[in-house]
């Protein structure tokens, strides 16, 4: 038998072949992998690249200075919901840009966002620990939940610049929020003569203004300050605080949230928020008129379905209107959504009381009375509550022995039937 043997030549030609192939294709593996991950980092060019074959430009991406300049059209406008957006682009872009995030600070407190606002305050003060800006949005972000911190890092604004109106309009909020009212009236008086144009300084005076019963002067500076920015719904909020509760014209009160709702562009939450307080004007006025309330707060529910102080408000009238089966549906949903405000115990509570159904009056109303004293809520409601505690310990057999709560009961009021709506 003859065995062939192979040409060692012919063996070293063929690696030599196959050599440069494999080498082809291990590049060409290794440029895909790479153009891979450039792509997943780097989408937006990928998509530019992609339209530019197939001969359709890509919209032009704005820069961070076009969306800082939108948003504070917006703000201006009273837009907040757009001016959020718009400064969150900017930011996006340049995270560090202490401008960007300062003026985005402002519309967070504006749409009653301020634990947010805090948050990107620190981020300021972090980006540039010179720049008196984050110092003053930490400062005003705080004042009214947290007034002794808000000073501390106001003071350390006033370090780097002293004449920065924002840093003593905070310490007017949180001067008066720890009664310090004479050092809260000096630094309001101060951050308006820093800058007459600062709407935000009005409305911080107006602040200890209204707590030392100069109504007249607060409503003044609130009215300054809407003047400044008419589109901003915060100030109409406080103005038509003060002509309900201290000036006793709930009219007035009326026409200026009907002209948030009518004249601005309010959020969701802001326009929600002034139904609701339609709503409340005419259902806790002297000769309450719950026919024209009942919309209102409708209303409130139809924008915001989870708006829990509507609900309240809401199953509020019901019991009012010894509508208490309906009260109680009402206010257990109100809890649900997680409202804190004890009327979603205390009127629960006594629903359950008229219609004689003991272990859950007896146990609602504990946990209102508990709640109440918890957030030191003044003494009319503890003593409604105490009377609702007192009249299911003497009504309801089981209850009778039971040690009583410590708050004396006040007169007694008579029960009223059931009725509808």
């Amino acid at each position: 038998m003859i065995i062939r043997r192979q040409d060692p030549r012919s063996y070293m030609m063929m690696r030599q072949r196959r050599g440069p192939l494999r080498s082809i294709l291990l590049v060409a593996a290794i440029l895909m992998v790479g153009i891979y991950l450039w792509a997943q980092d780097n989408p937006s060019q990928v998509e530019v690249m992609v339209l530019t074959a197939l001969n359709r430009p890509p919209e032009p991406t704005p820069f961070a200075a076009e969306w800082g300049m939108q948003g504070a059209n917006a703000f201006a406008n009273g837009d907040l919901v757009t001016a959020l957006d718009a400064y969150e682009r900017a930011i996006q872009q340049q995270p560090n840009n202490v401008a960007y995030l300062y003026e985005y600070g402002k519309v967070l407190i504006e749409s009653d966002r301020s634990t947010e606002a805090s948050a990107v305050g620190d981020r300021a003060i972090a980006a540039d620990p010179n720049d008196v800006r984050g110092y003053a949005l930490k400062a005003n972000a705080i004042a009214y939940s947290d007034p002794t911190n808000a000073i501390i890092f106001a003071l350390q604004g006033e370090e780097i610049n002293p004449n920065f109106a924002p840093l003593h309009a905070a310490q007017a909020i949180a001067n008066t929020q720890i009664f310090r009212f004479s050092q809260a009236l000096e630094k309001g008086e101060l951050a308006i003569e820093l800058d007459p144009m600062d709407a935000i300084s009005y409305r911080a005076y107006s602040w200890p203004l209204i707590f030392v019963g100069r109504s007249g002067e607060a409503i003044e500076m609130l009215e300054m300050a809407i003047s400044i920015n008419p589109r901003l719904p915060g100030p109409y909020f406080q103005l038509a605080f003060e002509y309900k509760n201290r000036l006793n014209q709930p009219r007035m009160a009326i026409a200026i949230y009907q002209r948030i709702l009518t004249e601005l562009n309010p959020s969701p939450s802001d326009a929600a928020k002034a139904n609701l307080r339609i709503c409340e004007t005419y259902s806790t006025a002297e000769e309450a008129k719950f026919d024209f309330a009942q919309p209102y707060c409708e209303r409130a529910i139809e924008i915001l379905p989870d708006y829990a102080p509507a609900w309240r408000e809401l199953g509020r009238m019901q019991y009012l209107r010894r509508n208490y089966e309906g009260s109680i549906d009402t206010f257990e949903y109100c809890v649900e959504l997680g409202a804190t405000e004890v009327d979603c115990w205390m009127y629960r509570g006594l629903a359950h009381y008229w219609l004689a159904q003991c272990d859950d009056a007896w146990r609602v109303l504990n946990e209102a009375m508990e709640i109440a004293t918890r957030q030191g809520q003044p003494s009319s409601i503890i003593a409604q509550i105490q009377i609702g505690i007192d009249n299911t310990k003497a009504n309801c057999v089981d209850y009778r022995d039971v040690v009583p709560p410590t708050v004396p009961p006040p007169t007694l009021i008579p029960p009223t039937p059931i009725g509808g709506l």
